[in-house]
């Protein structure tokens, strides 16, 4: 049995970026108050321009690159209901969003 996930009324906030470093990044935040999981898109050098579809899985993957793709760049990182993510595969000075 599938079943629809409600909005959430608050967004997960106060992204945390730790052991910074040349090639990965480890990422926290704090939940917000959604009932499902939560996704986490990555893109390099402007910002994530998609919107994801609500109630739909995405294939994640915490190397960067690796995961699916949504729109042109944007990869799903994260896919899950915890609140950090080890990324990897990122490139040396470089800005990411």
């Amino acid at each position: 049995i599938i079943s629809a996930c409600a909005s959430p009324s608050v967004s997960a906030t106060s992204p945390i970026l730790n052991n910074v470093a040349t090639t990965s990044v480890d990422l926290s935040w704090t939940n917000g108050n959604g009932d499902g999981g939560r996704l986490v898109l990555l893109k390099q050098g402007s910002p994530v321009n998609t919107v994801p579809v609500s109630n739909n899985t995405y294939a994640a993957s915490a190397a960067f690159g690796s995961g699916a793709q949504l729109g042109t760049g944007n990869f799903a990182v994260y896919d899950g209901t915890g609140s950090a993510v080890s990324i990897t595969g990122l490139l040396p000075s470089t800005t990411y969003h």
